[in-house]
C-alpha cells in the first residue's frame, strides 16, 4: 500500500514538474521573440504619409502651411488606404498617436490657429469602424 500511494504521488509530481517546466519555456520564447515586421503596406504608407501628419499631431498648433501639408497628406492618405475594418494598431502605425482620445474615438487634428481639420477614428473592439471629417472653423 505505501509503494502504491508513492507510485502514485511521484507521477502527480512529475506531471507538476514538466508542466512547471513547460511555463517555464514558453515564458521564456515569449520574452526572447522578436516583434513581428510591420505590414509592408502599413511601412509604405507611413513612409510616404505620417511624418507631415505626425509633424502637426505632435505640435498641437501648426503654421498654416505645416497645417495644410498635414490635410494634404491626411486626404491623400484617406483617398488611398480605407482604415474601416482595420486594426487601430495599422492607423497608429501610420499616423503616430491621435492629438486626443474620447471613449472609443481617437482625435486627430490639425489646427493653424485659424482653422483646422479633425479626423475621428470611431473604434470597437480593436478596429476602425468609422471615420468623420470635421472643420475647426
Amino acid at each position: 500500500m505505501i509503494r502504491k500511494a508513492y507510485g502514485s504521488w511521484s507521477r502527480h509530481l512529475s506531471l507538476a514538474a514538466i508542466g512547471a517546466l513547460v511555463s517555464l519555456v514558453t515564458a521564456c520564447d515569449a520574452r526572447d521573440a522578436k516583434p513581428a515586421e510591420p505590414n509592408p503596406e502599413i511601412k509604405a504608407l507611413r513612409a510616404e504619409y505620417g511624418e507631415p501628419i505626425r509633424k502637426a499631431v505632435v505640435a498641437k498648433q501648426t503654421s498654416p502651411e505645416d497645417s495644410a501639408t498635414a490635410v494634404n497628406a491626411m486626404n491623400e492618405l484617406l483617398e488611398r488606404w480605407r482604415p474601416e475594418n482595420r486594426p487601430v494598431s495599422e492607423l497608429k502605425e501610420v499616423l503616430g498617436e491621435p492629438s486626443s482620445v474620447e471613449d472609443d474615438t481617437l482625435i486627430y487634428r490639425f489646427d493653424s490657429g485659424l482653422g483646422g481639420w479633425r479626423w475621428r477614428f470611431t473604434t470597437k473592439d480593436g478596429e476602425i469602424v468609422d471615420v468623420e471629417k470635421e472643420s475647426l472653423d
